[in-house]
């Protein structure tokens, strides 16, 4: 039995089995102690290996996406949430890490909103770690990481945001602990996570879109997640689970999982992985399209329904190292 990897605990709950996309079957369990879900076995390195090939960043040189209309609709996404985490830091030549920068397009909004920063990005992958210093240039500091402790001195940033990226992490104790290490007193953490808390995670169970197993290997409920911040010297002060660029898109393909026997066949079809859609002729891909579009006002009523009650399909949340007397 694997151990959690948030307490150790040996004290395990299977919620649900899964199979992946390359067919391996994994238990999403919870753990009795701490309350945080995680996926057992752990995957091994060659599994890894494979989830984390050239497919899964896309085919393209730069973007994740083939889709032009795609790729401007991330780019608008990726500015409002620049916007959002800017608007809590009070200096403007802030530094700012972006843990897990994927193609630098984040790093590249702040510094179109404020080009004072002194901006930082750490990636695992080569090969975006070259698209995104391709992206930036001088604009930016890329790390070829997964440890950004061992770069950087203690209390080096203002701002630290970590996007679709924790729940990746191996080690989550000691990434709580790295960025308490890294952020200045004040200053400001986004961290953006799946709600495994949300009504699309009750509803679609296994084939929920963002379990997106064996890439991510844990999930924290938010209110676990705020109750362990917390206890490390932060401060919550912004919670949104309104997401118009990855929660109606999760719902649609969600649906399509229950649907179709191979999972995630829309979401690969875009990134141009044309070895997983290989069975599926391109009609057919083009008719996932069309209910994609038909279906996109519906299932953003339903997530807006949804974030009244904190129930989105994933969780944007801001908190603030408390300052030493406060």
């Amino acid at each position: 039995m694997t151990l959690c990897p948030y307490c150790n605990s040996d004290n395990p709950k299977i919620i649900t089995t899964v199979v992946d996309i390359f067919k391996d079957t994994y238990h999403l369990t919870e753990c009795l102690s701490c309350n945080i879900l995680f996926i057992s076995p752990q995957p091994t390195d060659e599994q890894l290996e494979k989830a984390y090939s050239e497919d899964y960043y896309g085919a393209g040189s730069e973007e994740k996406f083939n889709d032009s209309i795609i790729v401007k609709a991330i780019n608008f996404f990726s500015k409002q949430r620049a916007r959002r985490l800017l608007s809590h830091i009070k200096k403007s030549d802030a530094t700012i890490l972006d843990w897990g920068c994927g193609n630098g397009r984040f790093l590249e909004n702040i510094n179109k909103l404020n080009t004072k920063t002194d901006l930082i990005g750490i990636e695992i992958n080569k090969k975006t770690v070259e698209r995104s210093s391709a992206r930036l240039g001088n604009k930016a500091k890329i790390y070829h990481t997964n440890n950004p402790a061992n770069l950087l001195p203690h209390s080096t940033c203002d701002a630290i945001a970590c996007i679709h990226v924790f729940e990746h992490i191996p080690n989550p104790k000691n990434t709580i602990a790295c960025f308490s290490s890294l952020l200045r007193e004040g200053g400001v953490l986004m961290l953006v996570i799946p709600n495994i808390s949300s009504w699309q995670a009750k509803i679609f169970d296994k084939n929920w879109f963002h379990l997106d197993i064996p890439r991510h290997i844990h999930f924290f409920p938010p209110k676990i997640l705020i109750r362990e911040l917390e206890k490390n010297g932060f401060k919550l002060i912004s919670t949104r689970t309104f997401d118009t660029e990855q929660n109606p898109y999760g719902a649609l393909q969600s649906t399509l999982n229950k649907i179709l026997k191979k999972r995630n066949v829309l979401y690969e079809a875009l990134k141009g992985n044309k070895t997983y859609a290989d069975n599926y002729f391109p009609f057919a891909v083009f008719l996932m399209k069309l209910f994609w579009l038909a279906s996109l006002p519906f299932f953003i009523i339903t997530d807006a329904f949804a974030s009244l009650f904190k129930k989105g399909a994933t969780v944007e949340l801001i908190f603030k190292k408390s300052l030493i007397n406060s």
